[in-house]
């Protein structure tokens, strides 16, 4: 049923998205919120206005904004009969909201005019019940101030208790995933975060995207003295619905303060993020594990086969080659350094190199197949040097301690990666309506990339190449027309704009060319040219000695499933009555 849900989601079906508004005395306001809503760029939604007995004459004004509005079939207006707080007047518009999709928006936020479009696309790559979305505090006026909160990229109910990131406004849930009853605020103080936590214990993940979409107004003289109050009101919200006791509640408190101070040091230092400081830390971090990888080496050899290699060199068979090896600290060094390329020359041939950007366990596999082989030449190497096979013992031990730090720095700098470098936003151009399968490739590392927006190529090519500007992190052509295509790659390319392309044939076969330097000109040689007879007997050579080389290896574990399986239908038989066959009685008296 849920992927039923996903399909009709992408066929643009039942996808209404339910605004729900509070109103209380926000007359000078209210008529640019239900302005912003309608020049939303996602055009499915309804305008819930719940009108709580303002003092002033914002019931008037919107009543006044409606009968002008070429939308009034989509907005309505609900008045209370008493005013009863935000919280309630939120809770009577999820009662009557018709979308699967509800947002929440208080009238004197503001939201860019895309919000709608890109957090339904967030949601949609992430298979989210619960998002929100970064933001900036603006002025009066709701100008922004460049004070900009942002979000991670999972929020659970841990995390939350002690990162009160999720602002109301920005918020949007998937009534398909998630019961309705959830949604709905308990009638307290900090009432929205009451109700985050209230869905997050119940185990569902709230997905940040890390993109700020709202303006959230703020008076300057409130910034300051809002501080104590949220305080307090964290810390009944700690003691009253998380039910803990003093000293958790003051713990979760202090992490929470850690948590507001480097959160807003750290992304001043990290935030707007370039392709140098990617490259960079990625460099840091695998020269980093080199030299642990040589250290490991360089210990083993010191300490264990330099001793060996130094010693008269004698043959097993009593045949005496000379003295031992003698090296002073510049051949110390050469044998390093020999051993640093060797490692650095074959993890890059693995793709044991792309930490952060590939998986963990892609990464890690990878490299311990380059540290069997950077080992197992070096084994070889010292054997040479001894006139005869060294003890493999000190290897094996270099081999063990190289894959743990592989495994540790893998896993935990993708860890590390991962927080300080968020997902790719990219914008995504193709000449297809259904965006359904490019949707679902992307989302298979979310981790990595996650579309913004999509544009059909039905529009004006200026439009989209400014489009490209607007989101110069990074561009997906999928399927789209050559000239088009070409004239969308040199204008990315004129403009610094990373691109990620769908490979068409012609990219396919250029794929495997050469590149020839017969004159001042180069040219690419592109051939087709079939298997030799000597190629094909060399290969069928080959799969027959790995094959025999793993029945080999294999067939002693095949042997005993097959005797464990035999033994297992004997004992049934014994157990149901019947004679077992006699030349297994061995088996079961064992």
């Amino acid at each position: 049923m849920k992927r039923e849900h996903n399909m009709d989601a992408y066929r643009g079906i039942n996808e209404q998205v339910s605004i729900v508004v509070p109103v209380y005395n926000v007359a000078e306001y209210i008529a640019e919120t239900i302005h912003m809503v309608e020049q939303q760029t996602y055009t499915n939604w309804e305008l819930i206005l719940v009108e709580d007995c303002s003092t002033d004459n914002s019931y008037e004004r919107i009543k006044e904004r409606i009968r002008k509005s070429a939308h009034a079939d989509k907005i309505h207006l609900i008045r209370q009969s008493r005013n009863g707080g935000a919280a309630r007047a939120r809770n009577t518009g999820v009662n009557v909201a018709r979308g699967r999709y509800i947002a929440y928006l208080d009238a004197d936020d503001v939201w860019l005019a895309s919000k709608l479009e890109e957090q339904l696309l967030f949601m949609k790559q992430k298979s989210a019940a619960f998002s929100f979305t970064s933001y900036e505090y603006g002025d009066e006026r709701a100008r922004p101030t460049g004070r900009i909160v942002h979000v991670p990229g999972k929020l659970n109910f841990k995390k939350a208790l002690s990162q009160t990131v999720i602002f109301t406004s920005t918020v949007m849930f998937d009534t398909w995933h998630m019961d309705k009853n959830l949604i709905r605020m308990p009638e307290i103080g900090s009432e929205d975060t009451a109700t985050w936590w209230k869905i997050l214990k119940t185990g569902i993940t709230a997905y940040g995207m890390d993109r700020v979409l709202t303006v959230y107004r703020r008076s300057a003289n409130s910034l300051s003295a809002n501080k104590v109050v949220a305080v307090q009101r964290l810390w009944n919200l700690l003691r009253r619905v998380a039910g803990f006791g003093t000293l958790l509640s003051a713990w979760y408190l202090m992490r929470w303060a850690f948590h507001a101070t480097t959160r807003r040091v750290w992304f001043k230092k990290v935030n707007g993020r370039s392709d140098s400081k990617n490259r960079i830390m990625i460099l840091s971090s695998g020269a980093a594990e080199l030299f642990a990888m040589t250290a490991v080496y360089a210990y083993v050899w010191f300490h264990m086969y330099y001793p060996i290699l130094q010693q008269q060199r004698i043959s097993v068979d009593g045949y005496d080659f000379g003295k031992g090896l003698k090296l002073y600290s510049k051949g110390h060094l050469l044998v390093l350094v020999i051993y640093f390329v060797l490692m650095f020359f074959f993890l890059k041939m693995y793709r044991g190199t792309g930490l952060g950007e590939s998986k963990p366990g892609s990464t890690f596999f990878s490299q311990v197949f380059a540290i069997l082989t950077v080992d197992a030449i070096t084994y070889f190497q010292l054997s040479l040097m001894r006139n005869w096979l060294v003890s493999p013992r000190p290897m094996m031990m270099i081999v063990v301690w190289q894959v743990m730090i592989s495994l540790v720095i893998s896993f935990l700098f993708y860890s590390i990666y991962r927080s300080v470098f968020p997902a790719r936003e990219l914008l995504l151009i193709s000449n297809e309506d259904n965006v359904e399968p490019i949707l679902g490739r992307f989302s298979m590392r979310a981790d990595m990339y996650y579309i913004v927006k999509t544009v059909n190529l039905q529009q004006e090519m200026d439009k989209v190449k400014e489009l490209c500007r607007e989101y110069a992190s990074g561009v997906v052509i999928w399927n789209v027309a050559d000239q088009k295509r070409y004239e969308l790659l040199r204008y990315c390319y004129e403009h610094n704009i990373r691109v990620y392309l769908m490979p068409q044939m012609e990219d396919v076969l250029l794929g495997g060319i050469e590149k020839l330097h017969q004159f001042d000109t180069s040219i690419y040689l592109l051939s087709n040219y079939p298997e030799q007879i000597e190629e094909r007997v060399l290969k069928r050579l080959l799969d027959i000695v790995v094959s025999l080389l793993l029945i080999i290896l294999t067939s002693p574990v095949m042997l005993m499933m097959c005797i464990y399986v035999r033994c297992c239908d004997q004992a049934d038989a014994v157990l149901s009555g019947r004679n077992a066959v006699p030349e297994m009685n061995v088996f079961l008296n064992c």
